[in-house]
């Protein structure tokens, strides 16, 4: 275009368009393109392309560094681009580019801030991008002009907040970057403090910390770095501000740590190289403030060992033991584990030597060098123990605080040396100076065990024995018989001390044996009082030593201890043991009894009875009042017997629990029936120890020998011996047992059919129960037995009132009268029965009384029919006996039922039980349960009649809804019976119409109910 029309009207845009292409197209083809820009300027001066003409050579000029040649050329793109702000801002922005690289930087800022305002004002989108540069380069500009407050200034006055924080961090990281630490400082503590939650805030506090380290202000660096520790650890403000920020929180955490880490890494180092005390010191507390922040870090463990040497060099002993330690905690299966465990012992060392004057603490100054690699030494040889002699009473001393941390320490290098054979001698070593603090200190038992276990690992030491005998001494004196056992034990079997068969080896197994019986009986037995373990524990004693002098013992504290808890199948067992195994033991009389007494409580009783017995035999024997059982028998060759008084005189406690087991197999053989075997044993007992104290009285053994043919009916036997009784010891025994001695003669008098010498012995039972004692009169069995006296002595009345009947007409009158004036004695006379209190007797006394109304009532029934009645008058007079009779029949029923409801409530069933109940049965169909069948016959008619009439009179059993009756004549009960079959021989009747009918048995009004 520029060849064929020179004269083309847009020939400049031609020129900048051929221009732009030409530099695009490479740098061979730039210096023409320059060319070309020069010729549009020139050519063309008012071209709205020169601007950008002058703006492209600029920026040639400016990236060939031809800074004048592009200063000019952005000057003029200014100069004509006035009324393009596109152009003339960017040639502005450029030119402040320009006087920066030129020096001239307050120019550079003036452009760069007038590249801002003006960009501001055309809100146009490449001018907010320009505006934004100019703002991010500006940033280059402050730092030259060391400008801190003035950036941050100028920022947040023409920025959001946000957008102000990003740049100024970027002129705060360039003052960092470029070594400029007070003003990296100083911009780090505007953002901090400007915004005190800000997630990048640990980043700006751990660079002010490296920057006082960078200025060397060793003192402000360890304030520093507190500063960023407490500020941003967890739970700190800041974290719970940005809670809910995991990658700022996880951050800081890292930030945190990795600065003091690397910090007190490098301070380490220097200290090493320069060994000055002052900058150790600063490394250790920079080590402490990491450690307490840090403790879980994967780094924590290497640098609490550093930590733990530093201290050890500056000499703080306590310090280092308590970092050493803490190192094998950590882990004891560590790097550092072994040398850490035996550092912390040398350190405790040093803390002893320096309790006990023998090296002082030294005071190191800042200027002081030290050595961190120095050697640190071995542990010291402690002195031999002599054989002292060692009194039970000797008070142990207090272990000193350090001394007691070096044990711990010695202890704890002993556990890892035992696993080490290359460490051999240093577990000796240990070990050893361990037990010596407690010798030393008078802690005898664990000095003891401790040299024990020395001992047995080392057995071939030519001093093991005698140290072994200081040993077991100790804690023989000092009583420690569980230690004792435990040594004892460890050292027998250690066959390189204990060799067999020597004596040395025999006189410790009965050492071993008698502390661990003791250990057992003084200690968990009485002691901890754990009886069950303790019982457990006897008895595998005498399974391991069953050769023992201790194992019958044994065996009988188990047994105690199973009798007292009950457990009746171990003491038998046990108690069969220790007679079976140790025949002669000296406990053999208490082993017999308990376990007499453990069968006994078993039921099982021929065992009970025979080891009851086999203990009085064998007391009785030993007493001199019976022959052995291989004791010669010939006529004359035997010994005499003593007199039974005289060995109860000798031995009266042991006659005392031989009489007591005598007794057990006499009530245990009465138990089982065997009688005659029982007998005999009783009387045993009181021909040999009716003389000892608190004995059984004979009196009363006699009585039961009495009680016990009672029980098996061998009434002769049983007759003789209540009478033998109340003979011979009516004096010497109590009124009670006297008393029912003649009651149970009596009965046995009964059963031999002697009934008059029973009714003696019964009258003299209603004497003898008003003496006896007030206890006595409220027994029971006393109070049946005087009832049962009582009731007998009616037997005869009773008889004559039954055998009183209305069955002949002639005598009617007579045998009602006699009839009439006996029932109220006889029934005041069981209601005294009644009275005493006697359950049995009781309820036979209510019977009887129901017996007695019925037996009225059925005479008054079955009396025969006067003579001369007509079948009307038979009637009437038929139903007015009935009515006569229903009121006793009540009256029976009443009674039986009284004696059924006392039965029911005392328990108490016997034969008048049964009769009260088969007699109400009778009345009642249904009402009781029978107790078998009875056959019941149909029912009888009563006719009104003046002997009826009589009956209600005397008795007053009148019902209220009787109809109005005739009046008794004055004649009395006789002349009533007369007048009465005088009516009924002349035929006359009683009244003019027969008398409504007035009931009918109870049995048939219960069958229509």
């Amino acid at each position: 275009i520029l060849k064929d029309s020179p004269n083309y009207p847009r020939k400049d845009e031609v020129l900048f368009s051929l221009a732009t292409n030409l530099y695009n197209k490479g740098e061979a083809f730039r210096g023409a393109a320059i060319e070309r820009y020069r010729d549009l300027v020139t050519q063309y001066p008012n071209s709205r392309f020169v601007g950008d003409a002058y703006v492209a050579m600029g920026n040639h000029f400016f990236d060939s560094n031809d800074l004048a040649r592009a200063t000019a050329a952005f000057q003029r793109a200014i100069e004509v681009s006035a009324d393009d702000p596109r152009v003339y801002n960017y040639a502005l922005y450029k030119l402040a580019w320009c006087e920066y690289n030129g020096g001239d930087y307050e120019g550079a800022l003036q452009k760069f801030q007038e590249v801002v305002d003006r960009a501001e004002l055309a809100k146009r989108k490449n001018e907010v991008a320009l505006r934004n540069e100019a703002l991010r380069d500006m940033v280059l500009v402050w730092q030259k002009l060391e400008m801190v407050e003035e950036a941050h200034e100028y920022y947040m006055r023409k920025v959001n907040r946000a957008e102000a924080r990003r740049y100024f961090t970027r002129l705060a990281d360039k003052y960092f970057g470029d070594g400029d630490f007070a003003l990296a400082i100083r911009s780090y503590r505007l953002l901090i403090d400007g915004d005190p939650n800000d997630p990048k805030n640990p980043e700006f506090q751990k660079n002010i910390v490296q920057s006082y380290e960078g200025l060397r202000q060793r003192d402000k660096v360890l304030e520093e770095m507190r500063i960023l520790v407490d500020n941003y650890k967890p739970g700190s403000a800041w974290a719970v501000a940005n809670k809910d920020n995991e990658s700022a929180l996880r951050a800081a955490y890292d930030i945190t740590e990795e600065a003091m880490r690397t910090l007190v890494t490098d301070y380490h180092r220097e200290a090493q190289r320069t060994k000055e005390v002052k900058t150790y010191r600063l490394a250790a507390q920079i080590y402490k403030d990491y450690l307490d922040s840090f403790d879980d870090s994967e780094h924590a463990y290497n640098l609490r060992f550093y930590y733990a040497e530093i201290l050890w060099t500056l000499e703080e002993w306590e310090k280092a033991a308590e970092q050493y330690e803490l190192v094998y905690a950590r882990d004891p299966e560590g790097s550092y584990a072994t040398t850490a465990a035996y550092n912390a012992l040398l350190a405790y060392e040093k803390l002893v030597a320096i309790d006990k004057g023998e090296l002082q603490r030294s005071q190191l100054r800042d200027d002081q060098k030290v050595d961190e690699n120095k050697d640190k030494g071995r542990a010291k040889q402690t002195k031999r123990v002599t054989d002292t002699r060692i009194a039970k009473e000797a008070e142990a001393e207090e272990i000193p605080h350090w001394e007691q941390k070096l044990i711990e320490a010695c202890d704890r290098y002993a556990e890892i040396a035992a696993k080490d054979p290359r460490l051999a001698s240093e577990e000796i070593l240990v070990r050893y100076k361990a037990a010596f603090i407690y010798y030393d200190r008078k802690h005898f038992t664990e000095a003891a065990v401790r040299f024990g276990d020395i001992i047995l690992k080392w057995p071939e030491d030519p001093q093991a024995r005698k140290a072994a005998d200081l040993s077991l001494n100790i804690l023989e004196i000092k009583e420690e018989w569980y230690e004792l056992a435990r040594l004892s034990r460890a050292f027998y079997d250690n066959k390189k001390l204990a060799k067999p068969g020597d004596k040395w080896t025999q006189d410790l197994e009965r050492i071993m044996q008698g502390a661990q019986y003791k250990y057992i009986d003084l200690v968990v037995l009485q002691k901890e009082g754990r009886k069950d373990e303790a019982a457990q524990m006897f008895r595998d004693f005498v399974k391991e030593f069953p050769k023992s002098e201790f194992a019958d013992r044994a065996l009988l504290y188990a047994v105690r201890i199973y009798d007292e808890f009950k457990r009746l199948d171990l003491v038998a067992e046990l108690c069969e043991q220790i007679l079976a195994q140790y025949p002669t033991t000296q406990f053999r009389p208490e082993v017999l009894t308990r376990l007499a007494s453990s069968y006994q409580d078993m039921a099982e009783f021929e065992k009970a009875i025979a080891y009851y017995k086999q203990f009085a035999q064998e007391w009785e024997i030993k007493a001199g009042i019976r022959l052995p059982p291989d004791a010669p028998t010939a006529r004359g060759r035997g010994p005499s017997l003593k007199n039974p008084a005289d060995a109860v005189r000798a031995d009266p406690s042991g006659a005392l629990e031989a009489s007591n087991a005598l007794y057990n197999a006499a009530l245990w053989t009465e138990g089982l029936g065997r009688y005659d075997e029982a007998v005999a044993l009783y009387r045993e007992y009181i021909e040999k120890y009716s003389t000892v104290e608190d004995a059984v009285p004979s009196a009363t053994l006699a009585l039961n020998i009495a009680l016990i043919y009672e029980k098996a009916k061998d009434w002769e036997k049983a007759e003789k011996a209540f009478d033998d009784f109340i003979r011979n010891y009516a004096g010497r025994a109590r009124p009670g047992e006297v008393f029912f001695a003649h009651y149970s003669r009596a009965k046995a008098l009964l059963e031999l059919r002697r009934k008059a010498d029973a009714m003696k012995e019964f009258k003299t039972l209603t004497e003898l129960f008003p003496k006896l004692p007030e206890q006595d009169q409220k027994r029971i069995d006393y109070i049946d037995a005087y009832a049962h006296a009582h009731f007998m002595m009616l037997e005869d009345d009773w008889q004559k009132y039954l055998s009183i009947r209305f069955d002949n007409v002639r005598t009617l009158t007579k045998s009602l009268k006699a009839k009439l004036d006996m029932t109220p004695k006889i029934e005041q006379a069981y209601t005294k029965v009644l009275e005493i209190g006697s359950g049995d007797w009781g309820i036979a006394a209510l019977t009887r009384i129901g017996q007695m109304y019925q037996d009225f009532a059925r005479n008054l029934v079955e009396s025969p029919d006067p003579p001369g009645l007509d079948e009307d008058q038979l009637i009437m007079y038929r139903t007015e006996l009935e009515d006569r009779a229903f009121p006793l029949e009540e009256k029976a029923v009443e009674a039986y039922e009284l004696a059924l409801a006392k039965s029911y409530e005392l328990g108490v069933y016997n034969d008048f039980t049964i009769l009260a109940q088969e007699q109400i049965n009778r009345f009642m169909p249904g009402e009781y349960g029978e107790i078998r069948q009875v056959d019941f016959t149909g029912s009888e008619f009563f006719a009104q009649a003046p002997i009826a009439e009589s009956i209600g009179t005397r008795f007053d059993t009148r019902t209220a809804a009787a109809d109005a009756e005739p009046e008794a004549g004055e004649g009395g009960i006789e002349g009533q019976a007369e007048e009465a079959a005088e009516e009924a021989a002349s035929g006359t009747d009683a009244e003019e119409e027969p008398a409504p009918r007035k009931g009918v048995l109870i049995l048939d009004k219960a069958a229509a109910k």
